[in-house]
């Protein structure tokens, strides 16, 4: 028996030294699963890739230069939680870069045959009393996220894209990112949740040299590391932070605590293109696979149409390492604080999928009214549900509405409340280019606002059966407008000339002959099929 035992040890020390041949080990442990030891798990310092040998043991000669340790959980499992909300998949390194630290990581098994995601982007908590934020969190959403954990039989998983928190009031409302996340673990949301670092998410009190490794630092503590992926139900999916936090010193805002101008680049590291190759190198080609950045990666309906907001290798780069798999990848990003379901023909590998703002537009529209998005959608989450075999299928879910995806407006209508409201009337005085839906060319139209619009998808329009001419106008949203433009724009000192123009890539319109005719509204896919049908009645009534 002791012999035996000698051997085993032998043995485990000799695998433990063939996976570090090329240097000193610095860092070292084991995974389990079940209380188990479990081998081929990956673990990585952001840089190196090793695997767990047959006895769960990994060794990995690190240079700790991103301070952190972590394992992609395989299928079928999940890492254990200390607070119910974020699984431990990571450790932060504490020792000196030459000396050794072991860190251990248990897994437990999970069925992910069938799963579904929360996805959070920018929920923007900050403590402001001007906002009520905190309130409004947990009034709105808190209640929103356990319902549809608790309405779901399987595994449900909250994917945090990004901007948690604001901070630019870290100080002046002594509220941080740790102080976001013990909010969300005092609530005891029954869901586990995967994080990655929005440009909100940073410490701009620190500035110069590497301030972007340097100013997450609350955030590898609170969140994780800054690159890694997890295995749910045969799927993969990659966390990688493309905000690169530049914050020169005695720039920008002034606000306590705040010592630059919160300037950041969408970018990845060249470290973390690396990582990101090497990862998806171990994935097999008919994997699903869902890569979650804070920023999209090129933009739609954002700033600039159809331009790149990654730069150019990079994407390039991205494309071609997911060009052999056999399901097109997809990118979930925030950032926009608007939906923008985009594709490009150059980078045909990835589809992406911008999601609005789940704060609808940071909590600043009327608390007495419902919360909405920079493109007018009502503020919700995009649901994913997936199954083990197939992609992933999205749908949407307003706070408090349920299933949304559109907006529909009479035009006449709209047109009276613009006509007599007091913030329009200043809005035409300082904003002139601004639509103004009051005028006569508006009359008798019809306007559609499709939230989750793709390029390819269709729009017909029908006045009591006969077609009429449907235009994609990128017009403005009015529910957006009345609700955040206008209210900014009564307030001279806080008017900024970037909101002195708007658009929506996903707005639709008709003009209809008469003003009281019954219009039917039919919305199809890329391939044709109807998607949605409905058909109002005029006149409509115009309520925001």
């Amino acid at each position: 028996m002791i012999m035996k035992r000698i051997l085993i040890y032998a043995t485990a020390l000799l695998s433990i030294i063939a996976c570090n041949a090329n240097g000193k080990t610095t860092i070292r442990g084991k995974v389990t699963l079940d209380g188990k030891a479990l081998a081929g798990v990956l673990v990585s310092d952001g840089k190196e890739i090793v695997e767990t040998n047959r006895f769960g043991r990994y060794a990995i000669a690190s240079d700790k230069a991103d301070s952190m340790v972590f394992i992609t959980t395989p299928s079928g499992t999940v890492a254990e939680s200390a607070d119910g909300l974020r699984p431990g998949f990571w450790a932060m390194l504490e020792a000196a870069p030459d000396k050794v630290e072991r860190h251990d990581f248990k897994l437990v098994s999970e069925n992910q045959d069938n799963y579904r995601v929360l996805f959070l982007p920018d929920i923007h908590l900050s403590n402001d009393p001007r906002r009520n934020d905190i309130a409004r969190f947990k009034e709105k959403v808190v209640p929103f996220i356990r319902e549809k954990a608790s309405e779901y039989e399987g595994p449900v998983y909250m994917m945090n894209l990004g901007d948690f928190t604001h901070e630019l009031y870290w100080y002046e409302f002594d509220f941080d990112e740790a102080d976001a996340c013990q909010l969300v673990i005092d609530e005891k949301l029954p869901l586990r949740t995967y994080a990655i670092t929005g440009n909100h998410d940073h410490d701009a009190a620190i500035v110069g040299e590497e301030v972007d490794f340097r100013s997450a630092w609350l955030y590898r503590r609170v969140w994780g590391p800054d690159r890694y992926s997890v295995n749910i139900g045969g799927d993969h999916w990659v966390f990688l932070d493309n905000i690169i936090y530049i914050n020169v010193e005695g720039q920008g805002k002034k606000a306590p605590g705040i010592k630059g101008d919160r300037s950041y680049e969408h970018a990845l590291t060249d470290a973390q293109m690396e990582w990101l190759e090497k990862d998806l190198s171990y994935v097999p080609d008919e994997a699903n696979v869902y890569i979650c950045t804070h920023c999209p990666f090129y933009a739609g309906s954002y700033k600039n149409s159809g331009k790149n907001l990654m730069p150019d290798e990079q994407l390039e780069r991205i494309n071609s390492l997911c060009s052999r798999f056999a399901n097109v990848v997809a990118n979930f990003s925030g950032h926009i604080h608007k939906f923008d379901y985009f594709s490009r023909k150059d980078y045909a590998s990835i589809r992406q999928y911008g999601l609005p703002c789940s704060s609808g537009i940071m909590w600043e529209t009327d608390p007495e009214r419902s919360l909405y998005s920079s493109d007018g959608s009502e503020a919700g989450m995009v649901i994913g549900q997936c199954t083990k075999g197939s992609p992933i299928e999205l749908s949407y879910h307003t706070y408090d509405h349920g299933e949304r995806y559109y907006s529909i407006y009479d035009m006449n209508s709209v047109g009276k409340i613009y006509k007599n409201n007091p913030g329009v009337k200043i809005q035409r005085k300082l904003a002139p280019e601004r639509a103004d839906y009051s005028e006569l060319k508006f009359r008798n139209c019809i306007f559609l606002n499709w939230w989750t619009w793709t390029p390819g998808c269709s729009v017909e329009m029908y006045e009591e059966g006969r077609p009429l001419e449907v235009k994609n106008v990128h017009h403005e949203d009015p529910v957006k407008n009345l609700t955040y433009d206008c209210p900014k724009l009564a307030n001279p000192v806080k008017h900024h000339k970037a909101r002195l123009k708007d658009s929506c890539i996903h707005m639709f319109e008709a003009k209809c002959r008469k003003a009281d005719s019954a219009v039917e509204i039919v919305m199809r896919d890329a391939e044709g099929k109807i998607v949605f049908r409905e058909t109002v009645q005029r006149p409509l009534a115009f309520e925001y």
